[in-house]
């Protein structure tokens, strides 16, 4: 009888929660979601293919020689006519090292003449 009753409470729970979910309209908002959701997936990769296509290789070459001529514009070519510098912060210490070397070779070739 305690077996009864609590099937009983049981199904009647589940004839509720059948009434409050209903199943068929929860079927349908979840798939209008998933299309969306997947819409949104495509958009966003569109998105990011576009942005890729946009940013060519030379970008940063255009971007430099831009920049120089915004900077030959400000100075009025003053910094134009400017040599390069003995010591260039920029440059990698693998240059910097091979120009050493260059300058050391080329000294001893000269001591050797």
């Amino acid at each position: 009888m305690k077996v009864a009753g609590a099937l009983q409470k049981s199904s009647e729970i589940m004839k509720m929660t059948n009434a409050l979910v209903k199943l068929p309209e929860l079927t349908l908002t979840m798939g209008n979601m998933q299309r969306e959701m997947m819409k949104a997936g495509l958009i966003e990769e569109m998105m990011a293919d576009t942005m890729d296509m946009m940013d060519g290789d030379d970008i940063e070459e255009e971007a430099e020689a831009e920049i120089d001529a915004v900077i030959f514009e400000i100075t009025k070519g003053i910094l134009g006519t400017a040599g390069p510098t003995a010591n260039n912060p920029l440059e990698s210490p693998e240059t910097q090292e091979e120009e050493e070397r260059d300058q050391i070779a080329e000294r001893l070739q000269a001591l050797k003449n």
